[in-house]
């Protein structure tokens, strides 16, 4: 395939243009290009060359203009503010005066369905502790198992980390690896998805 000689990005095509259309006068004629040809030719390279000086010149008062806004916009809005936070101070200050002003922002309430606590376990002499964090939920439920059994079995509902586990070993002077996960609670209801599960070796 030949290479195709016109430029493709638009300041390079700027350049040929010009140089091109500057020897139209030195080689059309003598490549057998009538003078009507040239002109036609040149007439073309002249308006290229507007159109992409025209845009260019777009961009730059694009560019300029939305850095502009962008500082006004930074500078304007934290005036708004300070103004906003001083009336909110001011003793005739409402609820119905800032609901009517727009000033009263939306609270934004976590989605607890997608979401999980977030638990650690580390291992003491006599017991585990077992720190969580509630991540938005009102408390955790607790649950453990022995490293390759399947069921969980609750151990304690906790609003406040860290959770001791003082149970004895199973099997006296054994030490186990026991596994800990929570789940989150709104209220009393469990709610989310389970946290990730821990586990540490207890030997009582």
């Amino acid at each position: 395939m030949t290479k195709d000689f016109i430029p493709r990005n638009e300041g390079q095509l700027n350049i040929w243009l010009t140089n091109f259309k500057s020897k139209l006068a030195t080689h059309g004629e003598a490549l057998g290009l009538s003078p009507d040809q040239i002109a036609a030719l040149e007439d073309v390279c002249d308006t290229l060359i507007a159109k992409i000086n025209e845009v260019e010149a777009a961009k730059t008062a694009l560019k300029n203009t939305v850095e502009a806004k962008n500082s006004n916009k930074s500078s304007g809005l934290g005036l708004i503010r300070n103004g906003v936070s001083k009336m909110k101070t001011n003793d005739n200050y409402t609820e119905a005066i800032g609901q009517d002003m727009g000033i009263i922002g939306e609270s934004s309430s976590p989605d607890l369905n997608n979401m999980s606590p977030e638990i650690s376990a580390e291992a003491f002499p006599g017991y585990v502790r077992i720190k969580f964090t509630k991540k938005g939920f009102s408390g955790v439920h607790i649950y453990t198992r022995l490293k390759g059994s399947q069921t969980w079995v609750f151990l304690s509902r906790d609003t406040n980390s860290p959770y001791d586990d003082h149970r004895p070993l199973s099997s006296p002077g054994t030490p186990e690896t026991r596994e800990y996960m929570a789940i989150g609670l709104d209220g009393d209801d469990e709610i989310g998805q389970q946290s990730d599960i821990v586990s540490v070796v207890f030997g009582g």
